[in-house]
């Protein structure tokens, strides 16, 4: 090799490591002074909340089945259904990071963050990180839609017991064929992402004047989600989201005689009785119609306000991520079903099972929806979308047969 080969190659071996002192010397910090040394924030040992001694000086405070949403009793029961569902504790990580982080922490965090929460509070409370929050929240939420079934009834049996239902909250059981009520709901949302949204716009809703994600939902006579299902984004309307949703084939597929309710927004077929909206409604045998039908399918609306106020992170725009927002209300509405399901069990006694039918009651001592509701409902169905459907009018027929009409103190002024 010649003198200027390798004079050659010490010049560059020279520009590079001066080259790489340079780039070097964009990330140095100059210390001059011990206080601007920058450094990585020290690991914290989270110590975890002492589960036993937390349950054992609260349990029996009133403001625990408040804070959780549910009694100790339930809560044990709950924990029960999920745990085959979830994972277990890594003993040896749990000693390395402040303790181990039990099912009954998880399903607590989980509770907290979906009655309204912030995730801040439960984590400081709870002592554990937010990464190990948020994987805690998720994988209980996954636990608990596996864990708690929610059915639509599809035999002759099952329809018949809902049937039997929903006609002890009909006028003198006037209506004695319908197995649940039907409607839409709008879970508020932030504007969601263009990954995960090929129309951002969509999710707007102008009636609500907010970006949400339109729900379709049936539950029966106390007030129990028997399906709850994804219809689109929030400016579909709802006649078209319940076939999205899958809830439309569902109830077509109903045993003969037996059908849902809905109000003026869907369309009417044989399997899905809606209320009279626009000028129909201001027919006066319709209009009567209109108030008995009202009486169950105001169940519907119970239902949604039930679990919005139990569940108060709906109660704002919700920041997950769409594809994931499937799972969050999923698991709402199965815990909402939990918690009526433990109210009924604990209300049932000899005396329950043998009173007499609500029948008795007279037609202002029932839930119905008033005139001036359903005539809001009207004006946003236009007439053109008005269908005939021949079960409608016979259970129009049946009000009009028995003489049944609607109290002078709730007709439209």
């Amino acid at each position: 090799m010649d003198s200027l080969t390798v004079a050659i190659q010490l010049a560059r071996a020279a520009a590079f490591v001066s080259l790489s002192q340079q780039a070097a010397a964009q990330f140095m910090i100059i210390e001059d002074d011990e206080e601007d040394v920058v450094s990585r924030s020290r690991s914290v040992l989270h110590q975890r909340l002492h589960w036993a001694k937390f349950v054992r000086l609260n349990k029996d405070r009133p403001m625990f089945r408040r804070h959780m949403r549910m009694s100790h009793e339930s809560f044990v029961k709950l924990l029960s259904m999920i745990k085959p569902h979830i994972s277990n504790p890594d003993v040896r990580m749990g000693a390395l990071r402040g303790g181990v982080i039990l099912p009954e922490l998880r399903l607590y965090a989980t509770l907290r963050y979906l009655a309204g929460g912030a995730y801040s509070d439960v984590c400081f409370f709870c002592g554990i990180s937010k990464s190990m929050f948020y994987r805690s929240v998720w994988e209980v939420i996954h636990g608990i839609n596996k864990a708690i079934r929610i059915k639509f009834p599809s035999s002759p049996l099952e329809c018949a017991e809902l049937a039997a239902d929903f006609e002890t909250v009909s006028h003198r059981g006037v209506f004695k064929n319908v197995v649940g009520a039907v409607d839409g709901y709008l879970m508020a949302i932030y504007t969601p992402h263009k990954k995960h949204a090929n129309n951002v716009r969509s999710y707007f809703s102008g009636h609500f004047q907010r970006y949400g994600i339109n729900v379709q939902a049936c539950c029966d006579r106390h007030c129990r989600f028997t399906f709850l299902g994804i219809g689109g984004p929030g400016n579909s309307k709802d006649r078209q989201a319940v076939k999205e949703s899958g809830l439309s084939g569902l109830i077509d597929k109903l045993p003969t005689g037996y059908c849902c309710i809905a109000d003026s927004a869907y369309q009417p077929t044989e399997t899905l009785m809606t209320i009279f909206g626009g000028d129909l409604a201001l027919v006066k045998d319709n209009d009567n119609y209109n108030y008995f039908a009202s009486q169950l399918r105001i169940r519907i609306e119970m239902a949604f306000g039930l679990m919005t106020k139990k569940w108060s992170i709906l109660q704002r725009p919700l920041s997950n991520s769409l594809p994931m927002l499937k799972y969050l209300i999923c698991c709402i509405a199965r815990l909402h079903n939990f918690c009526i399901d433990v109210r009924l069990d604990a209300a049932v006694t000899q005396t329950s099972r043998n009173r007499s039918p609500i029948e008795r009651l007279s037609t202002i001592q029932l839930a119905y929806m008033n005139a001036a509701a359903q005539a809001e409902y009207s004006e946003i169905v236009s007439n053109e979308y008005a269908q005939w459907s021949l079960a409608r009018e016979e259970m129009v027929q049946l009000v009009k047969k028995h003489q049944y009409t609607r109290p002078v103190a709730n007709r439209r002024k």
